[in-house]
């Protein structure tokens, strides 16, 4: 800035006044223009320029800092006149120093006359900035100082990137600037790896060229860097796991990588350090269709369908699924094919069926048997599933009926041991069958034809649903409700899969006896059960002693229809099954006869 003061009479400084410039105001700018006469008092100090019209007179002592112009005469007595501050000296030059280092020996910059005299009297801001900027860098530190005894000193100025023939240039208020001389700004350490954008996305399989240089802290180059890194990746595998030298801290280089997807990333980290950097996410593309897998997705996110047992009448579904050389997921095919290979038992090809697009297949386990899956797509390698057997639901094993001690004759123990369906998880619960025979006729010859899981028919005649859904895991059970002593029971276990398939097994000890009461103290005819019936019912006759008896069954008509009893019976408590196969329904009478005069009849209805 410039400031110009006008008087229109005399200017006259006191004796031993001084003018005192502040707020980066300097000698040089200011400018005194009097029209009549200007006088500095003795020791006076005046700064400015004066132009004046008439005379200037300084008196002994006075001084000026300025320039002093009059039309008739200037008079000194011994005075000092200096020159005002004129321009900026770099007085100590920029050196070349490391990127982001501060820059030694400090700079300095001087304030002087137009003789290059030191204003040492002056303490005015001085302003550094970048003239020449061949790197692009930005200058760091306090940059703008105040000048002590007319020098400007800089202590921590630093530059962050590299480049040759830096400049400073410095300015202040009112004066001349300055540039310095030029200076270059190096690379320092190796400090990490940048690796330049990958935009295309990458093949599977297939090599990608990379660009990587070593940098320092501040992201230059390290030319000085010649050494190797090393290669990783969160993209399967990597090759080459080691570069080639570098050359001026740069290297191109082609990589190949395995796993496609997406968020992928290559990492470098330099051979023997620690010092690393890692590329930008990636989206690495499957390679060529190479195979067709049958699995266990359509996604591709499954596996290939392993080996493994499926319960009779159920279903699983698999899929074509396409792949490259290295395992990454193509696509869900339309299969050109689905076969089933290595086939055993009844498993047949109608048991394959093949979704509208083909892409997938749904295997129905109808009959035991083994096989394996395979779906066929052009000349690609096909990979089959594993064996798949379809495997009837098998029961438990071990089933035992044992008496509960002193419990009064009124419970029976059942346990078993779990079969493989239920370790495999085929078994969804327990069904327990009980049935009340003594002797059996006709067609049920014997107890260990229960034994035979074809022979429902005995079962259903003969038994009833003693408990449903007992848990699958469990391993025994206690009939608590037997109340009959001295009568045979006989047991059937049902394991039941969640689709509804059983398996069946009898007691390996199917009749339990329970220990008697004490005898019966008088003849006595019990209610047939059930009451109806069909096509069997059980009937309980008690003798208070040894006797000879008969018991027979007549129809509504009086005919006898059967015998059931006949001839000498031991004390106790008896029973006896009527098995009615082939008889029509209706009411029926059976009557006991004992020797000694005793006589009863009750009334008993088959209804089929």
């Amino acid at each position: 800035d410039v400031w110009i003061f006008q008087i229109a009479q005399n200017l006259t400084l006191a004796n031993g006044a001084i003018i005192t410039l502040s707020g980066g105001a300097r000698a040089n700018n200011i400018f005194w223009q009097v029209a009549g006469e200007v006088t500095l008092g003795t020791t006076a100090s005046m700064k400015g320029n004066i132009l004046c019209q008439t005379q200037i007179a300084l008196s002994n002592g006075a001084t000026l800092s300025g320039r002093a112009l009059a039309q008739t005469a200037v008079t000194l007595i011994g005075n000092a006149v200096t020159l005002p501050a004129e321009k900026l000296v770099f007085e100590v030059q920029p050196g070349n120093t490391i990127a982001g280092e501060t820059i030694t020996p400090a700079v300095t910059v001087k304030i002087v006359d137009a003789n290059n005299n030191l204003m040492t009297g002056d303490s005015g801001n001085v302003t550094l900035a970048i003239a020449a900027n061949p790197g692009g860098g930005s200058l760091s530190g306090t940059t703008t100082v105040a000048a002590s005894g007319g020098v400007a000193t800089f202590n921590n100025l630093s530059i962050n990137k590299t480049g040759t023939g830096y400049t400073l240039g410095a300015s202040s208020p009112g004066l001349s600037g300055a540039t310095s001389n030029a200076s270059n700004i190096n690379a320092g350490v190796l400090h990490h790896f940048a690796i330049g954008s990958i935009s295309t996305s990458p093949t599977a399989g297939s090599s990608f060229s990379v660009t990587i240089t070593a940098q320092d802290v501040n992201n230059n180059t390290v030319p000085g860097f010649t050494g190797t890194v090393g290669f990783t990746t969160n993209a399967g595998t990597i090759s080459p796991t080691a570069s080639n030298a570098f050359t001026n801290g740069q290297l191109t280089q082609n990589v190949t990588v395995t796993q496609a997807g997406t968020g992928k990333t290559i990492t470098v980290t330099k051979s023997g350090g620690s010092e690393n950097g890692t590329s930008n996410l990636l989206t690495i593309n499957p390679g060529e269709a190479a195979k067709v897998l049958v699995e266990t997705a359509a996604d591709g996110s499954g596996t290939v369908v392993q080996t493994q047992t499926i319960v009779l009448g159920s279903s699983i579904t698999v899929y074509a699924i396409t792949r490259d050389a290295n395992n990454n997921f193509v696509g869900n095919a339309a299969a050109d094919s689905w076969v089933f290979i290595n086939v055993t038992g009844g498993v047949i090809a109608g048991d394959l069926v093949q979704s509208g697009d083909k892409k997938s297949a749904v295997f129905t386990g109808n009959a035991p048997g083994t096989a394996e899956i395979k779906a066929t797509s052009g000349t690609l390698a096909a990979i089959n599933s594993g064996t798949i057997t379809v495997s009837g639901l098998q029961p438990p094993s071990n089933f035992i009926v044992s008496d509960v001690p002193d419990d009064q004759g009124n419970s029976l123990k059942l346990t078993w041991t779990v079969s493989s369906s239920e370790t495999n998880g085929m078994v969804s619960y327990y069904r327990i069958y009980r049935s009340l025979i003594s002797t059996l006729s006709d067609s049920v010859k014997s107890i260990n034809q229960f034994t035979d899981i074809n022979d429902v028919t005995a079962w259903e005649q003969h038994a009833t649903v003693l408990v449903d859904s007992v848990a699958a895991g469990t391993t025994e059970y206690t009939d608590t409700a037997v109340g009959l002593s001295g009568v045979p029971y006989s047991y059937w276990i049902q394991a039941v899969s969640a689709g509804g398939n059983s398996a069946k097994i009898a007691a390996e000890k199917p009749t339990a006896v329970k220990e008697q009461n004490a005898l019966p103290s008088s003849f006595r005819l019990g209610e047939a059960s059930p009451n109806p019936f069909n096509p069997s019912t059980t009937i309980e006759y008690s003798l208070p002693r040894n006797a000879r008896v008969l018991l027979r069954v007549y129809n509504i008509s009086g005919q006898k229809v059967a015998t059931l009893v006949e001839g000498t019976v031991s004390a106790g408590n008896h029973f006896v099954v009527w098995y009615a196969k082939g008889m029509p329904s209706g009411v029926y009478f059976y009557a006991l006869r004992a020797e000694g005069g005793y006589s009863e009849t009750k009334k008993v209805m088959l209804l089929k």
